[in-house]
């Protein structure tokens, strides 16, 4: 595969490092709370919610608010169009950090 090839193969939603690091933290986990994430990344609740919400609206994630006493905590899922786009990325990225192909 050419250059181009593997470019074309980068899903865009994952360029923000940000999303990218949060889709990563997921792939290795059946679910994570909103908190684990946002301590794990080492941002603030706004900057994770924002890009929480931009990787929902790709169906990258799914994003469920379940009731656990007086409180309500929100459970983060990577969806199975998520992981596969992440594997896709993933293989992509690694592709291109091999550099070019002379032949």
């Amino acid at each position: 595969m050419s250059l181009a090839d593997h470019l074309a193969e980068l899903e865009p939603v994952l360029s923000s490092p940000i999303r990218y690091s949060i889709i990563a933290a997921l792939s290795s986990v059946d679910s994570a709370t909103f908190k684990i994430v946002r301590d794990a990344l080492q941002v603030s609740q706004s900057v994770l919610s924002k890009h929480m919400w931009a990787l929902a609206e790709a169906e990258l994630i799914t994003v469920d608010k379940v009731p656990q006493g007086r409180v309500v905590v929100t459970i983060l899922r990577l969806t199975p169009k998520g992981r596969s786009t992440f594997a896709r990325h993933r293989r992509a990225l690694e592709s291109i950090a091999q550099g070019f192909d002379e032949n």
